[in-house]
Formats: structure tokens, C-alpha cells, sequence
């Protein structure tokens, strides 16, 4: 009929959603970045509660940690746009599969860990009391005082970030030709390391809690405010009068203390030196549930040591093999020394 169909106008590409590529270099320096932020977290929180080290209100480790605290709820959003790998390897990048997946999985643990309810804590006694100056514990009420302890155990939280170490350094390793006996080993001995600074603070814990104690009988406190039913006066009466008075005073030799008993413990020697004070039951209940856990960490320890080395002499065994056939073979063909020893060489080289 001469006449000229119209053209269906071509629908627009649709655009590529906006997610990360959990690969590309971006994403690889976020997550060693977030590597140092949990190592930093895990070591200095059990400090802070532990050893009674809480940084003044404004101050510039205050805000260091509150910044500290943003990266990790920045860590959060950025865990709604990346991509994870599939079951046959492909790169899911739609978004709704990537919420439900990670609200279903790691999101609550990293959503508790971020939160910084200790810093909004601070902030809501500020606005209670319209000044955010340092407070003396004897011009607080003994519910004040409950509620100031209960912020800083809160703190404790922070800890759940510990299990974002697994996954970063995880992806890292994925990322990276890391040696897995070296990273095996690495990893086994951080882990230890931290285990052993967590019982050292939670062990001087046990004598700065009596310090909180508004209800503390005062002719049981010494001249620190603490009660002398403690470890740490039952080892000081052991000391000279300069020893003691560091051991009360000096935060170092009070963490080196600590971290002494904590590896006496954790590896079952326990020397005797520092014992819980005979009259104090609850530092008694304390130890025991210390000293199943030392077990159970060296029990830890033992075996991934025995399973890296037995693997380790399998991979030596195979190789002796090889290195065998390969000598019987050449000694076979009759090939020259020369080349036997390249060949050797070779072998050793790329095995």
C-alpha cells in the first residue's frame, strides 16, 4: 500500500543497580581499614572497662571514638550495596537480595556492635543535668551511680565486633595469595594474644568493680577507695611499699599484672603468686570459671598447632615423594649429573 509502518520507539537500558564490587580496590581498602578499627576495639575496650580508663567528655580520644563508632555504622550501609558470590561463583548484585541476605545474617550482631549506646548514654546525662563537666562519685546518688556503672559495662558490646574480623580478613585472604600455614599460624596467635588480654582485664575488673561499690563498707577501703578484700591487696601485702603503691596507681604494672596471671592461667601453670583474696568469695567463683575457660583455650591452642603441623608433614611427605620418582627416573634415563641437579632445583622451586 506504499505506506511506511511506524518505528516502535526502543525502550531505555536499564540501569545497572548501585552496588559494590566486593573485589574491586575500594572495597579491599575499606575492609583492611576496618581490619585496624576492630583490632583497636578489641584491645582498647576491655581496657576502658576493665582498668577504669574512660576518656573525659569532649576530649580528643572521645571524639577519636566516636569517630571510630561512625565508620563502623558507615560499615553497616555499605554492607546493603555490596555484592556477594552466589553458590556457582556469579556476583548477586540485586539489592534486595543483598538486604535480605545480610539483614537475615549479620546484621542485628553488627547493628549491636555499632551502636555507640555508651556515647548516647553520655549525651542523655549531659542533657539530664545541663552540664557534661566531670562528676566526683561521692555527688552522685547511689542510682546515678548504678547507671554510670551500667554504661560503662555497656561498652562491652563493642566486642561482638570481634566476629567482623573473621569475615574482613576472610575476604582479604580471598583477595590476596596469603600462605595458609602462615595464616593459620598468625591468626592462632592473635587469637591467643587476645584471649589473654581479655581475661588480664576482666581479672583487674574484679578489683575496680569494689571501687563503684557506693555501698562498699568504708572501713574496708584503702586509701585508693577500694575494698582491701581484693587480689590486689592480698599481692601488694607481699610487695615493698613502693611496689604496692605502683600496683595501685600505675595502669602499666597494673596490665602487666594482670596479663601474667591471665597466661600463668590460660596455660594451666599457675605459679600461686597471685591468688584471689581468701576472704572474697566472688573472686573465688570468678577464678574457677577462668580457669575452665584457660583449659579450653589451651585445649584450642594444642589442637590447631597438632592439625597445622600434620598437615604441614603430610604436604613434606608427598613432596619427599615426588622428589623420589623424579630422582629414580633420572637415575634411569641415565641423565647427567648437571641436569639431575637442575632438574632438583626445578622441582624445589615451583613445588
Amino acid at each position: 500500500s506504499g505506506t511506511v509502518a511506524k518505528a516502535t520507539p526502543m525502550k531505555p537500558l536499564a540501569r545497572p543497580p548501585c552496588t559494590i564490587d566486593p573485589g574491586s580496590r575500594g572495597k579491599r581498602c575499606w575492609d583492611g581499614l576496618m581490619v585496624v578499627l576492630i583490632v583497636y576495639s578489641v584491645v582498647s575496650i576491655p581496657l576502658v572497662v576493665g582498668f577504669d580508663l574512660s576518656a573525659d567528655r569532649w576530649d580528643g580520644r572521645w571524639w577519636f571514638d566516636a569517630m571510630v563508632d561512625l565508620f563502623f555504622l558507615s560499615d553497616i550501609v555499605i554492607s546493603f550495596f555490596t555484592a556477594y558470590a552466589a553458590a556457582d561463583g556469579e556476583l548477586v548484585r540485586d539489592r534486595r537480595a543483598i538486604a535480605r541476605r545480610y539483614a537475615a545474617s549479620w546484621f542485628i550482631p553488627d547493628l549491636l556492635s555499632s551502636v555507640p549506646f555508651d556515647t548516647l548514654a553520655d549525651l542523655g546525662y549531659c542533657a539530664a543535668n545541663g552540664t557534661c563537666g566531670a562528676v566526683e562519685a561521692d555527688d552522685l546518688g547511689p542510682a546515678l551511680l548504678q547507671f554510670l556503672r551500667f554504661t560503662k559495662l555497656i561498652r562491652l558490646l563493642k566486642l561482638v565486633r570481634f566476629l567482623k574480623l573473621g569475615r574482613a580478613v576472610k575476604r582479604l585472604e580471598e583477595q590476596y595469595d596469603f600462605n595458609p600455614v602462615v595464616f593459620r599460624v598468625v591468626s592462632l596467635l592473635f587469637k591467643t594474644l587476645f584471649t589473654a588480654h581479655f581475661f588480664a582485664c576482666a581479672w583487674f575488673f574484679a578489683y575496680t568493680i569494689t571501687c563503684y561499690d557506693s555501698a562498699a563498707d568504708p572501713a574496708l577501703l584503702n586509701e585508693e577507695g577500694c575494698g582491701s578484700n581484693t587480689w590486689v591487696e592480698h599481692y601488694a601485702a607481699k610487695l615493698s611499699d613502693e611496689e604496692s603503691a605502683m600496683l595501685r596507681s600505675d595502669a602499666v604494672t597494673q596490665w602487666t599484672t594482670s596479663l601474667y596471671w591471665a597466661t600463668a592461667t590460660m596455660t594451666t601453670v599457675g605459679y600461686g603468686d597471685i591468688v584471689p583474696h581468701p576472704a572474697n568469695v566472688s573472686e573465688r567463683v570468678f577464678v574457677v570459671v577462668m580457669q575452665i575457660l584457660g583449659i579450653l583455650v589451651f585445649g584450642y591452642a594444642i589442637g590447631t598447632i597438632l592439625d597445622i603441623a600434620s598437615k604441614y608433614n603430610l604436604a613434606s611427605k608427598l613432596r619427599r615423594e615426588k622428589m623420589g620418582a623424579v630422582e629414580r627416573y633420572s637415575r634411569e634415563r641415565k641423565l647427567p649429573r648437571a641436569m639431575r641437579r637442575r632438574i632438583r632445583a626445578f622441582y624445589e622451586y615451583y613445588r
